[in-house]
């Protein structure tokens, strides 16, 4: 068997099963045997004997591909790490409230609005956690008249400081995890994935810093990019959020 022949079949049998660019990277390395190959005195045929049968060779290159290619991780996990995720993001605020009366917040709210952290911000903010509301009731000749007042009541030391607390852990919980464990949030470990950049290999903080801030925190918080970014997590090939696009990361089993 002849090169052109070894490497025409080679190429059939490795089309459309990968990329163009690993085709081209596979078909240079056989040809340059061959030529290598002569150059040493050997003709093609004996060439050819040496790297086997195409076919075969083909199939061991597709079962070596698949091994090495990240597994992507399905829509279903990543949804469930996010709901442990925005659970876990409002813990501080839930237990704040329990405590510290002028904390209360709408929890549950917070927990929905996660994928657009910045509105729970701004209704953590504006819950009415200090001010007060009094009712007086002032009676003219039989006639019930109701008078209702706001007093803004200055808010502690200690109840600013853990309002800024609660809110920076909100907004910084997920990127502070990915840092200190390895591409991992508390759900994404219980839910065994990680995070990694697009070649698989393990993300970098900056490239972490642009999915879980840029992307997630900011981004996130325009109205309806969280829809896109969960349609084109369902429908991507590689499941591939918003962030993820702006980030040039996978998400991994």
């Amino acid at each position: 068997m002849n090169q052109s022949e070894f490497i025409r079949i080679l190429k059939e049998q490795l089309q459309d099963r990968m990329s163009e660019h690993e085709l081209t990277e596979i078909i240079n390395d056989y040809e340059s045997f061959f030529v290598s190959g002569r150059e040493e005195g050997r003709t093609d045929n004996k060439i050819a004997e040496e790297l086997g049968s195409p076919i075969i060779l083909a199939t061991s290159l597709l079962e070596q591909q698949n091994e090495s290619k990240p597994k992507i991780a399905n829509p279903g996990k990543r949804l469930c790490a996010f709901l442990i995720d925005s659970l876990i993001a409002v813990l501080p605020a839930s237990i704040a409230s329990l405590f510290i009366g002028g904390l209360a917040a709408p929890i549950l709210l917070l927990i929905l609005s996660y994928s657009s952290p910045a509105i729970g911000v701004l209704m953590y903010a504006g819950t009415g956690a200090y001010y007060t509301e009094q009712t007086t009731t002032v009676v003219y000749d039989d006639h019930t008249v109701k008078h209702t007042t706001y007093d803004s009541n200055k808010p502690s030391m200690l109840i600013i400081t853990t309002s800024y607390a609660v809110i920076f852990f909100y907004l910084f919980y997920a990127l502070i995890c990915t840092w200190l464990m390895n591409g991992q949030t508390l759900g994404k470990k219980l839910l065994r994935i990680h995070v990694r950049a697009a070649t698989a290999v393990p993300a970098t903080r900056t490239t972490l810093f642009i999915r879980e801030f840029l992307g997630k925190v900011l981004i996130n918080s325009i109205p309806f990019v969280p829809l896109v970014s969960l349609f084109t997590m369902l429908f991507t090939k590689e499941n591939k959020s918003l962030h993820d696009l702006l980030a040039g990361t996978i998400v991994t089993k």
